[in-house]
C-alpha cells in the first residue's frame, strides 16, 4: 500500500512528468552513452603512466617539449669513426720544410755570388 502512495506521488512530480517525454529520454540515453565510452575507453588510455627503468611502455609517448639530449660520448665515438673511416685527400710530405730551407739558402747563396761578382 505505501508502494503505490509512493508510486502516485512521483507521477505527480515535475521530475516524473520531465522524464515522460521522448526528448527528454533521448538527451538521456545519449549522455548515457556517451559516458559509458568514456568509462570504457578512459581504462585503456592512461595520460599519467609512470614507467621506471629498464620498463617497456605499452605505448607512444610523446613529450608536449621539445628537447635535444646529446650524449657526448657516444657522439665522439661516432665523431671518430667517422674521421677514421675518411681517406686523406693529400699527402704528407715531410721533406717540404727542409727542402724549402735549402732552397732558400740556395738563393742567398746565389745572391751572394752575383753580389761578389758584380762591383758595387
Amino acid at each position: 500500500m505505501e508502494r503505490i502512495k509512493f508510486l502516485q506521488k512521483m507521477k505527480n512530480t515535475f521530475l516524473w512528468q520531465l522524464l515522460q517525454k521522448p526528448s527528454t529520454q533521448n538527451i538521456l540515453v545519449s549522455v548515457l552513452y556517451v559516458g559509458l565510452i568514456v568509462v570504457l575507453l578512459s581504462d585503456s588510455v592512461n595520460f599519467n603512466q609512470t614507467l621506471t627503468l629498464d620498463e617497456v611502455a605499452t605505448r607512444t609517448i610523446q613529450s608536449p617539449i621539445q628537447a635535444r639530449i646529446e650524449d657526448v660520448q657516444y657522439t665522439e665515438q661516432l665523431r671518430q669513426e667517422a674521421e677514421d673511416s675518411v681517406m686523406k685527400s693529400y699527402q704528407e710530405d715531410n721533406q717540404a720544410l727542409p727542402h724549402s730551407l735549402e732552397m732558400i739558402n740556395q738563393f742567398f747563396r746565389e745572391l751572394d755570388r752575383i753580389l761578389e761578382i758584380s762591383p758595387p
